[in-house]
């Protein structure tokens, strides 16, 4: 697969949002092999517009590469990429199996809570359904 990133503008119930993600996993072979979405959501704090300020961006990312590390702890994860809409970012990416460091993701996501909003959920879609719209 070659990376093929594209930024975008996007809705999202009603309002405009921006993705950043990787369209070469739109015919990814292997699909079957990681039919688990794995996705964050992030409260926005800092905003102009609805969108995060520069300063909140990097708070984002850094947040993003931690929780993208920890998730590779246990198994291999294809980061689809992230959605930022009005008050949120949603980090999108596949891996095999449930089987995840739910320790570790606890204390690192207590720690963000402190002072941010932060969910974690993984949904089978193992035709990868729930980003076909992004990848297109």
């Amino acid at each position: 697969m070659e990376d093929n990133w594209v930024l975008r503008k996007v809705k999202v119930e009603g309002f405009d949002a921006l993705s950043m993600v990787n369209t070469g996993y739109l015919d990814f072979e292997k699909k079957e092999n990681f039919p688990f979405l794995l996705s964050v959501e992030l409260e926005l704090i800092d905003t102009v517009n609805d969108m995060p300020t520069g300063e909140e961006n990097v708070c984002l990312t850094d947040i993003e590469e931690d929780l993208l590390k920890i998730f590779e702890s246990t198994q291999e994860v294809h980061y689809i990429g992230h959605v930022t809409r009005k008050g949120w970012r949603d980090i999108l990416c596949y891996v095999g199996s449930k089987n995840l460091d739910g320790e570790a993701i606890g204390a690192y996501c207590d720690n963000i809570s402190a002072n941010r909003d932060i969910s974690i959920e993984i949904n089978e879609d193992p035709q990868w359904n729930m980003v076909i719209g992004l990848l297109k």
